[in-house]
Parts: C-alpha cells; structure tokens; sequence
C-alpha cells in the first residue's frame, strides 16, 4: 500500500477522471447507478434506509429474508461459455466494470492498442474478500476430504489480485499493476494508491477501482458477528456486492490524445492506527477523519466552506457511523451544513464499495446525479468522500467538478 497518510500539499498533480464503471444490486452501468442515486434521498448520516427508497428497498427486503446480497438481474450472459470457464464470477464482475469505464474514456480497443499505450496505463484494484466463492469451495474440499482432494484449479482464482489480473488479461493492461485489501476501506485506498502512483509517473492512466463479491457462508459468518441487519436486528449492515472502476489520467497524457474530464480528483489522504482488541473502531477516529479530511482539502486548494456534497461510508453499523457523525459535526457548522449521502444505502456493505462513492461523486459532479448540489454556493462544485474503516483506519477522497 503506498504512503497515503501525510499531508501531500497543494503542489501535487491532480487526475482526472475520464470514465467510470458500476455493478451493483440493481444497477448494471453508471447510468443505472445514477437512476438508483437519485431515486434515494439525501438522509442523515445514523438513519437508517427508509424503506420507500427504490434502491434501498430490495436490499431491505433480501435482508429480512437472509439473503446474501447477491446482485439480481445482472446479464452475466454477455460473456461466452469459454470465457465463465476462464473467468471466475468476480472476475467477470470486475472485468464488466473496467470495460464499461474504458468505454466512457475512450481507452478501449485501438486506443489502447495504440504503440506504447498500454505500458503506460496501469490498474489498482481494492478487494476485502477477493475471490471467496473459490476460496470457500477450495477450503471446503480440504475440510471435508482431505488435502489431497483440493481441487488445484480453483487455487488460483481465489487469491485477492486475481480480480486484478483478469481485467488486465482481457484489456491487454501492461503497466502499473496493484490490489489493495484493507478492509472496509479496499475502495478508497486503491484510489489513493493510484492516486500517488500517477502523480509519480508510474503511469499516464490508471483504471482504479474495487470489487467483491457475496455468497452464503460470508453472509452466514457476518450474520453470527453481529454485523448484518435482519431479523430481531434492527441495526447492521445490509449486504452488498459489485464492482466499480474509474478511468485516473494525468491531465497532459489526457489531453495529448484529445479526452475531456468527467470530474478532478484533486486531493486525498489516509491516516490512523489499530483499535485496540476487542474494539474494532479506534477511540480516536473521528480526529483522524477530521485530519485527513482537512489535508485533502488543502491539497485540493479547498476549505471545509467549499464542499457542496459529502459521501460517506456509513453502513449502518453504529461504531462505524457514530465516528462519522462525529467528524462532520466538527469540520461543518450546522448552519452551513453540506448535503450528506451514504452510498452503501444503496450498494450495501462490502470492503469495496467506496470505490462506488468515488463513483458517486464523479456523476454528482458531472451532473448525473444530485443536480444543484455543484452549483448550491457558487463556483466549482466539491464533493468529499469520507470513510473510516476497521481498526481505525480512515481515508479522504475530494473530488471537483470539471471546468
């Protein structure tokens, strides 16, 4: 994982973001995805999804049922059988993502293949789980029929960068390569990672993003932690699964070959220690969140006063959220309060998923979702992405509008 806390400062370069790509319950593409933002509205940090909320209320209503979160309704038949046998399900989940953010920027097929090209555009990917179904498939054949039984084909799709991997096998990707598992905050610090890797010069474009997946065991095992929301359980998490992707260019190599921002990544930073056992948010996050809040503005060359909209990473999880609160409280005054969305009320919980609140900023600040919010104080328009994560890790992601 690259040195993501530490203030960066104004001077650094900022990405831009050509493209971006969205699976989730619900939605297959950025334009689903902000139909299912739209149809939600803005609500408090600690409340939960109501359940009149389009993209909210399935995920409500699987919950209640101890479903796993899977997503519905997604056409995984674009693929052929030959490519299912080679590509396990995250793995065509994540290279479905990609593809549709290398569309939007005009970075596939012959202009990708251009001379050069492709040594010079890298990926970044964050997972929590990685490719569990064949973990817990590989697993269960040593459990219950010894190790000599372990299916050896299965081994190797199950590690966390095999995402990673398909997608820069089936696109042709030959630069920069990294997976970033850290927990509830695998989104966000990919995008940190790719961030300081394009500012420098690992890369002229980085495909960034997350991806993971659901399955019955991991919604069993959550479900026993006291994690998920369902029956006799008002309070948790409601499971998720997706995959998101971003198109990171550097503004000169951006331009060279003709590409117009979607949105400016224009500042982020990460920061905290470990929570002491058996907490599993650190005492002092919402210092923390306040800390790398501010030092991703001011890389961004903004104040708190600036910001228009923030995404958080609330889940419905109170030791997770309180912090939250807590920090916006402090960075905010009431009376000049920005508007406050938390994605996961409509992705659902998973360790990547703040890669889908980049992406929800992006299409904010393009205009696809949350119309005003830009234009409410004047000026370009700001949205921070704000999250803390197990063990009191945090991150700040700020985006601004495109001019």
């Amino acid at each position: 994982m690259s040195a993501g806390a530490g203030a960066r400062g104004a001077g650094v370069a900022p990405a831009w973001v050509t493209g971006t790509g969205v699976l989730c319950p619900g939605c297959d593409g950025s334009g689903a995805f902000a139909a299912a933002l739209r149809a939600a509205r803005a609500m408090p940090v600690l409340q939960e999804a109501p359940a009149d909320d389009p993209g909210a209320a399935a995920l409500l209503h699987a919950a209640r049922g101890g479903a796993t979160g899977r997503l519905a309704g997604w056409d995984d038949r674009r693929f052929t059988g030959a490519e299912r046998r080679r590509l396990n399900r995250i793995g065509r989940l994540a290279v479905t993502a990609a593809g549709q953010a290398l569309a939007e920027a005009g970075l596939d097929g012959a202009a990708l293949a251009a001379p050069g090209r492709a040594e010079r555009v890298g990926l970044c990917y964050g997972t929590g789980y990685g490719g569990a179904e064949d973990a817990v498939a590989f697993l269960d054949g040593v459990a219950t029929r010894g190790a000599e039984y372990a299916n050896p084909a299965l081994f190797p799709s199950s590690v966390l960068n095999a995402a990673a991997a398909y997608v820069s096998l089936r696109f042709g990707i030959l630069g920069y390569g990294a997976t970033v598992t850290a927990r509830d905050l695998s989104g966000e610090l990919a995008l940190v990672q790719a961030a300081d890797a394009l500012a420098l010069g690992h890369a002229d474009a980085l495909l960034a993003g997350g991806v993971d997946e659901s399955l019955p065991t991991l919604a069993a095992v959550l479900r026993r932690l006291r994690l998920l929301r369902g029956p006799g359980r008002p309070e948790g998490a409601v499971l998720g699964e997706g995959a998101a992707a971003l198109v990171l260019e550097a503004p000169a190599a951006a331009t060279a070959r003709g590409a117009h921002p979607l949105a400016v990544l224009a500042g982020w930073a990460s920061g905290g220690g470990a929570a002491p056992a058996p907490q599993r948010y650190a005492a002092d996050a919402p210092a923390t969140l306040v800390r790398v809040a501010r030092e991703a503005l001011a890389q961004a060359a903004r104040d708190p006063a600036d910001v228009d909209l923030v995404i958080t990473g609330a889940a419905g999880l109170p030791e997770l959220d309180t912090p939250l609160a807590l920090s916006l409280a402090a960075l905010f005054p009431a009376a000049a309060a920005p508007a406050v969305f938390a994605v996961r009320h409509v992705t659902g919980w998973f360790p990547s998923s703040g890669a889908h609140a980049a992406a929800a900023a992006v299409l904010a600040l393009s205009g696809a979702f949350f119309p005003g919010a830009p234009a409410a104080r004047g000026g370009p328009g700001t949205a921070l992405v704000l999250s803390a994560g197990a063990g009191g890790a945090c991150a700040a992601l700020v985006f601004i509008a495109a001019a």
